[in-house]
Parts: structure tokens; C-alpha cells; sequence
């Protein structure tokens, strides 16, 4: 498996607060101040029960997107993944422990994310050692371990390879077609 480090992830997050900032504008406290020499100063806080819900939007977003999919719209613009250590597809229980512990890293303007990632084999964040799971470049878990219910490399998309017991395996969806 490839791991990915601060970059790629650095990039991933980026794209993933512009789509929190704009779904959780509204409880944003936005505000324009011009002094009386003229220079206007721009604020944006969020406090109280904005902070909260900003919180929560966080945590919702990237669980149901890293549950789901193994990826948020970040992480698939960048071509990476999420998958648990053994190179399996993310499990519900990895993607819930890892975002919540996000929260603690998000306090820490992700620095702590940024140190462990640094420091660990795997390229692990605190939230990736709690919930198990590693980030990975898209596909290069192909042939490792195997997934609840479906292979590694059906684990690269996050597509389950067959369904209940007896019956064929479910392709995966067509490539998309070039550009």
C-alpha cells in the first residue's frame, strides 16, 4: 500500500472546508468593522451553537462520505483513500472513531495531524490510530487482506465484489469516459 503523507491530505482538507464553509455559512458570525481612520477590518466566528453545529456538519460529513464512499470530495479529487490498516474496505466503526477524534486534531489547527503523520510508518494521524485505519493512494491496496464481505482491490473503490452468499458478484461501475 502506498501512504499518504501531509501533502496530498493538506490539499484534500482544503477542498473539504471550502464544501464545510459553504454548507455551514449560515452559522458563521461574518462581521465588517471600518475604524475611524478608515481601514475596515473582516471577522468570521463561530460561537456558542454555531461552533457546535459547524462541529457536528464536520463530523457528519466526513463519516458519511469516508463510510460510504472511502473517500470525502477532497480525498477523491486527490485520488486518495481511506481504508482500514489490513487494506479493507472502511468500516462504519473506523470511519465514526477517526472523525471523531478529529475534532480534537481540528483544535490543534491539525498540527498534531501533521507531527504524527510525519513520525509514523504508515503515515497515521491520531484519528487514523484510533479508528485503524490508514490513507492510502486509490488502488494500491489491490491484493491485501480482505474486506468485510468484499476483496482488497474491491476495497480500493469501496464497491462490494459479491453479495449474499450464492449469488454473482456485482460488477463494479463502467470507467468513466475520456475526456
Amino acid at each position: 500500500m502506498r501512504y499518504v503523507s501531509v501533502g496530498r491530505r493538506f490539499v484534500a482538507i482544503f477542498i473539504d472546508s471550502i464544501i464545510l464553509g459553504l454548507a455551514g455559512f449560515r452559522w458563521i458570525d461574518y462581521q465588517r468593522v471600518r475604524t475611524p481612520d478608515g481601514i475596515t477590518h473582516y471577522s468570521f466566528n463561530t460561537h456558542g451553537g454555531g461552533l457546535l453545529a459547524t462541529l457536528v456538519l464536520m463530523v457528519v460529513y466526513f463519516t458519511l462520505m469516508e463510510g460510504t464512499l472511502g473517500a470525502t470530495v477532497g480525498k477523491m479529487v486527490m485520488g486518495i483513500r481511506v481504508v482500514q490498516e489490513d487494506g479493507s474496505k472502511c468500516t462504519w466503526q473506523g470511519a465514526i472513531v477517526r472523525n471523531l477524534v478529529r475534532v480534537v486534531e481540528w483544535f490543534t489547527g491539525y498540527l498534531l495531524s501533521a507531527i504524527l503523520v510525519w513520525s509514523s510508518k504508515t503515515r497515521q494521524r491520531l484519528g487514523d490510530r484510533a479508528g485503524n485505519t490508514v490513507v492510502i493512494r486509490k488502488g494500491s491496496n489491490a491484493g491485501i487482506g480482505t474486506g468485510m464481505g468484499g476483496t482488497a482491490s474491491a476495497a480500493t473503490m469501496n464497491w462490494p465484489t459479491a453479495g449474499p452468499a450464492g449469488t454473482p458478484p456485482i460488477p463494479p461501475p463502467p470507467p468513466m469516459p475520456p475526456a
